[in-house]
């Protein structure tokens, strides 16, 4: 069975995690965020919005890496479908 390679650049993560808290106490609601760094962390706003903005460019990224695959992909296909040889 063959193994699968990542290359290191081409691997992505992302993990943000947002809920509203509410205090059973009655005491101020918190805005808490859970990512691969943080663990339940009281955050404003302001802070989470720029995570978010920070998580759409990580976005666009991984999109980048799927469009790549597919083109690699689809290369491979018309590669063995017209019995081409290629030459590196």
């Amino acid at each position: 069975m063959s193994q699968l390679r990542t290359a290191t650049d081409q691997r992505v993560r992302l993990v943000i995690e947002a809920e509203i808290f509410q205090d059973p106490d009655g005491g101020p609601d918190s805005l808490i965020v859970t990512t691969d760094d943080l663990a339940c962390e009281p955050m404003s706003p302001a802070r989470l919005r720029g995570m978010v903005a920070d998580a759409r460019a990580q976005l666009d990224q991984i999109e980048r890496i799927a469009n790549e695959h597919e083109a690699h992909d689809t290369l491979r296909v018309i590669v063995a479908e017209h019995e081409l040889q290629v030459h590196a």
